[in-house]
């Protein structure tokens, strides 16, 4: 330091080249009085403003790649990140989903629902007539055990046919035998 030049402020540093304090920019900070340089920002923080004392952590849902950020970005639909500081996202899988921009976790599929697919942005599908899931973040659905159906969409379990009945080919209803010639028919057993 020069004698009789005072030491610049914290979000200041005295640049080699001059005796003058000058003003930490964007990206950069100062945290000691009397700083010859602004520090740049590491990854995975940011300094949004001038005269920075330190950086920031990146928020949970957040991420930045580069050093010496300004501002963090957000994780896009099918990928979160739920800490802070960090240079990525994670990919939501199997059995997941990601529907909004800056998310800090997935959302598992509910009983009823599946997803097969990898960084999904779409919500869950809804298990097909003749199948069931009873339990959560399911990649598939299970077709229903003998003599039992699933009637509707997002079904959690199955049903069991009635005596004299069988389940149809889609697994949606049951086939009621009416009598010994005649075929098995949808009706109320």
């Amino acid at each position: 330091m020069c004698a009789g030049c005072q030491e610049c402020p914290i979000g200041r540093a005295s640049l080699a080249s001059s005796s003058a304090c000058s003003i930490c920019g964007p990206g950069t900070f100062a945290q000691n009085p009397g700083s010859q340089t602004c520090q740049i920002c590491a990854l995975g923080q940011f300094a949004a403003g001038n005269e920075s004392t330190i950086c920031s952590d990146c928020a949970a849902g957040r991420f930045v790649t580069y050093r010496g950020s300004t501002v963090c970005d957000y994780c896009v639909p099918g990928r979160y990140q739920d800490n802070v500081g960090k240079t990525t996202c994670i990919d939501a899988i199997e059995g997941t989903y990601v529907d909004q921009a800056g998310a800090q976790f997935p959302t598992s599929c509910q009983p009823g629902r599946y997803n097969p697919n990898v960084k999904s942005a779409q919500p869950c599908f809804l298990c097909p007539v003749g199948t069931y899931n009873s339990n959560t973040g399911q990649t598939a659905c299970n077709t229903c055990p003998d003599k039992q159906i699933a009637p509707y969409e997002g079904a959690v379990s199955c049903y069991q046919c009635p005596k004299n009945s069988i389940p149809s080919p889609s697994g949606g209803e049951c086939l009621c035998n009416v009598g010994p010639s005649s075929p098995f028919v949808p009706i109320h057993c």
